[in-house]
């Protein structure tokens, strides 16, 4: 293939979608013997989910699709919450929100984030994910949705390709520092975030289904320089209200805090070649007083808030 050394290929997958066709078992338990035994540490990937499937085989690392609408995507943010733990390990590659997006709108942005908060807090066990179809020629388009519509001489990413860009550029993996009480709306019913398990539901008005996830990471903690940074993303899926939230408690000195946010007022809104910036992340400031942050999540938002904290030097 042109390439002199090995690829030093640490995962594959045998297959894709086979899963039910006639001998796919047989043909899957047949690679992954003969894999293991020239290479042992390979991590193989089944394509049979085992949320809906039972195990025929030994299983590394299954497979898991979803295509759906914003609905199903946004109250599924705890999907992965309560798996048990110490079995395969799940690799999320392919998921986009089909049915009301458009051909890539703010509305299947919103609900697609609060879909990887839970990814990024079940993080052990969702090893590996990716947004699917990634490229679209606009003259020949074959799905509804892709993260990237292009023609021959012009380009432009929808509102979940800014997704993954903001996601991407904040997923870190590190020891928590810091513990800290998340408000909304001046309720005052703080909850208190860890680096897992930190869903947050605030329910609409009319009670039917939460309005917000969260999902907090952090990078490593720097001992030259004793910083830190936090990471808090926020999916405001829903037209009933906008999120004022606050954060309090946070351990360190807060040195600065500023919220990359994408939002609209039209949620069916979309990017196109003519406008390619709609709906796309600005940079804002977020408020720090007295080791207080507050910060606005408006209507149909995402936001990701970073906050670089500043331990004592002793």
């Amino acid at each position: 293939m042109g390439h002199v050394q090995p690829f030093n290929i640490k995962i594959m997958a045998i297959g894709n979608e086979d899963c039910g066709k006639p001998n796919y078992d047989g043909n899957y338990l047949a690679f992954y013997n003969a894999i293991k035994e020239r290479y042992p540490t390979m991590r193989l990937i089944a394509n049979c989910d085992l949320t809906t499937h039972k195990p025929a085989q030994p299983t590394d690392i299954y497979d898991y699709h979803i295509y759906t609408n914003s609905d199903t995507f946004f109250n599924g943010a705890d999907r992965f919450d309560s798996f048990k733990r110490g079995g395969p390990a799940i690799f999320n590659s392919e998921y986009a929100i089909t049915e009301d997006a458009g051909t890539g709108n703010l509305r299947a942005a919103v609900a697609e984030a609060a879909w990887m908060t839970g990814l990024e807090r079940n993080s052990d066990l969702v090893i590996m994910a990716s947004y699917a179809p990634l490229f679209v020629n606009v003259n020949d388009r074959r799905w509804k949705v892709d993260a990237i519509v292009y023609n021959a001489s012009h380009s432009y990413g929808t509102p979940s390709y800014w997704n993954q860009v903001m996601f991407s550029a904040t997923a870190q993996e590190a020891d928590f520092l810091n513990y800290f009480t998340l408000n909304v709306n001046g309720s005052g019913d703080g909850h208190a975030i860890a680096q897992r398990g930190d869903y947050r539901a605030v329910r609409r008005a009319d009670g039917d289904a939460p309005q917000m996830a969260v999902s907090v990471t952090s990078s490593e903690f720097n001992p030259a320089t004793k910083q830190q940074k936090v990471f808090v993303k926020i999916s405001n899926w829903g037209p009933s209200a906008e999120i004022n939230t606050i954060i309090t408690g946070i351990k360190g000195a807060v040195m600065s805090a500023n919220v990359n946010q994408m939002t609209g007022s039209d949620p069916d809104a979309e990017n196109s070649l003519d406008s390619p910036s709609i709906i796309k992340p600005v940079k804002l400031n977020a408020s720090v007083a007295e080791g207080t942050i507050s910060f606005t999540a408006p209507m149909w938002s995402v936001s990701v808030l970073e906050v670089i904290t500043q331990f004592s030097q002793n």
